[in-house]
């Protein structure tokens, strides 16, 4: 199986498995779960533009490192690889996020629909 766990033997993939977050084992490279749900969150997103009144909106804010508590027990090392990543070299605020969704929420934005909003592209 390819970008995933190579055998049922978790040990074999992550053999620290015991010391890390779900959340991060699902960002390792070469896991394709993580992938997986965020193109299913965006396809979702396109059913519910498809299925609402037109009055209605629908996007997607996708933020990419965000100070979370997970990410913060994720240690230094892997959060300045982590950061190296993304475009921007920094984490989201919370603010920054806000700041989108107010924007969003606002009657002159209200032809952005369908929309994925990345913050901080990872590369």
């Amino acid at each position: 199986m390819s970008g995933g766990l190579q055998s049922n033997d978790e040990t074999e993939v992550w053999p620290n498995h015991h010391d890390i977050s779900m959340g991060r084992c699902l960002h390792e490279e070469g896991t394709s779960a993580y992938s997986c749900l965020q193109s299913a969150i965006v396809e979702m997103t396109k059913y519910w533009l498809r299925n609402l009144p037109p009055s209605h909106y629908c996007n997607v804010i996708a933020p990419s490192i965000l100070m979370t508590d997970a990410v913060h027990s994720s240690g230094e090392e892997i959060i300045q690889k982590s950061i190296k990543q993304v475009n921007n070299q920094r984490v989201v605020t919370i603010e920054e996020i806000c700041n989108v969704i107010s924007f969003l929420s606002m009657r002159e934005s209200n032809c952005i629909t369908g929309q994925v909003i990345h913050l901080g592209l990872v590369c």
